[in-house]
């Protein structure tokens, strides 16, 4: 049980909306939603003649319903919300007139969620042993280890049908595990670099007019079948951030190269707007999906250049892929689900959490460079927790009835418990409590944390989905959530926690 001063606290906050929208001012972001852990406000038109509006939430299994009036039908929830019980609720907004219903202005039924109250499991062990027990599972994998002896993939595995993921992900665990491990280091920077010049191989070529670029699909499995021609822009940096790990650990200039010339089609190729086509097709440069790259990942990568390596030619490409962000999901809140094996949709119909929360982290870890970055990271946050994260009691209609929880949900087409998901969440709290010091940050990544631990299979792996299961595991996943445990611990937050209780 929670402090009754954070119980007051969450229960404060958890009662303001997140980004309400305002008609003709600011969108609507939650058309699509399915449940709210913090009190929503609904795009309702407004009623002919009607002078106030009367809001009313009943709970579907029982208990009295909870009513309130407000000037507009989009009012906030907050006069009622920490009154409205976890579980499914109808609400129904009428237009009033000298207290008379002159009409329904909407009706919304979703599922009201549990807020934070500190429940879940111990860890079962700490989380950088957790982190690396995963890399070293991945070192062992059959799938991994067939890089050392051959230039190609194990066409066992099938996720290799997703090269630029799968792959990337691989060289950045292997060049990782090197370090924790440094008897091994030799054996996995082999594996990488195998691994590596196999993506190498396969991009792009130089008279393309996205040269160099990585193939974000190979072969007949999955969605990759009939994509092989097609690259989706978020991949190539990521591959490229993988390259500068290798040379980092090797020091051979082919992998810097590789790395910066990815970078330097991505700022030959920067739209006007500042961003990129979210899919194309390399060699001709036509446009697949005109639906636009959140850049977040793109930025790093310039900026890792600048920051690490002096190279500053890519610093205005940096600021105006930032200045696209801020002028698009920074103020309409769409925050896209980018994934290769989901289709590009309509605003709003996908939402996730990741480049939101990517995003967040960079505005706090750059506070000081715009004086509105961590108030639009702290929002941000509030947003993907309110939307992607499961206390306790998720909803009955979701997926599956044996979730671990707490956990944190991937994206609306993928509404499920995902490791990675929890370590992009343990990633931005983190960021969050450096920022301000608030405990609650700390105590939230430490439970997702915690379940993370209790997943992790006695071989070391880490489970994609947080529920018994026999579906596929992601390896790009368990790496990212191995390397997030470590991080975790490295940054001493949690450790303060402890000390401090």
């Amino acid at each position: 049980m929670l402090p009754a001063h954070l119980q007051r606290l969450i229960a404060e906050e958890t009662a303001q909306p997140v980004r309400p929208g305002k008609p003709g001012e600011q969108p609507f972001w939650n058309r699509f939603s399915k449940g709210f852990m913090y009190a929503p406000a609904f795009g309702f038109k407004e009623v002919r003649g009607a002078s106030s509006y009367r809001f009313t939430l009943a709970p579907e299994r029982g208990g009295p319903p909870l009513s309130f009036e407000a000037k507009v039908p989009w009012a906030p929830l907050s006069p009622v919300w920490n009154a409205v019980p976890v579980g499914f609720i109808r609400l129904t907004v009428e237009g009033l007139a000298d207290g008379k219903t002159v009409g329904v202005a909407g009706t919304r039924r979703f599922y009201r969620k549990a807020v934070f109250e500190g429940k879940g499991p111990a860890a079962a062990r700490g989380y950088k042993a957790c982190g690396e027990l995963k890399l070293k599972h991945l070192y062992e994998t059959s799938y991994v280890r067939y890089w050392l002896d051959h230039d190609s993939r194990d066409p066992e595995y099938g996720l290799y049908c997703y090269p630029s993921k799968i792959i990337g992900s691989i060289l950045t665990g292997l060049v990782r595990y090197g370090t924790v491990q440094p008897e091994a280091r030799d054996t996995a920077l082999a594996m990488a670099r195998h691994a590596a010049d196999f993506l190498i191989r396969s991009s792009t070529p130089a008279d393309a007019a996205y040269p160099y670029f990585p193939p974000t699909y190979r072969g007949d499995y999955r969605v990759a079948k009939g994509k092989n021609d097609i690259v989706m822009m978020i991949y190539p940096q990521s591959v490229a951030l993988s390259y500068l790990d290798l040379y980092d650990a090797t020091r051979e200039s082919r992998y810097f190269t590789a790395a910066e010339n990815i970078a330097r089609t991505y700022a030959r190729t920067q739209l006007k707007t500042g961003t990129w086509p979210l899919m194309v097709k390399p060699k001709s440069g036509r446009i697949v999906s005109n639906n636009a790259v959140v850049p977040i990942g793109v930025i790093r990568l310039f900026e890792r250049f600048d920051k690490q390596y002096g190279n500053t030619t890519f610093r205005r490409n940096a600021k105006r892929a930032m200045d696209w962000i801020i002028a698009n999901p920074i103020r309409t809140f769409n925050w896209e689900g980018q994934f290769e094996d989901v289709r590009p949709s309509a605003p709003y119909r996908n939402l996730t959490h990741g480049n939101a929360c990517a995003i967040a982290v960079y505005m706090l870890e750059h506070a000081d460079q715009n004086p509105d970055y961590a108030r639009w990271a702290l929002e941000i946050l509030r947003y993907a927790e309110d939307q992607f994260v499961v206390w306790d009691r998720h909803n009955p209609e979701l997926r599956h009835d044996n979730w671990l929880t707490p956990c944190a949900l991937e994206q609306y087409s993928c509404y499920e418990p995902i490791n990675a998901s929890a370590a992009g969440f343990i990633r931005a709290w983190t960021a969050a409590y450096k920022y301000t010091g608030q405990d609650l940050f700390k105590m939230k990544a430490a439970a997702l944390a915690n379940v993370m631990t209790t997943s992790q299979t006695p071989d070391g792996e880490l489970p994609t989905y947080w529920y018994e299961n026999e579906r596929e595991n992601w390896l790009n996943c368990s790496i990212h959530s191995a390397i997030a445990m470590i991080e975790l611990e490295e940054s001493r937050i949690c450790a303060e926690l402890t000390e401090e209780d």
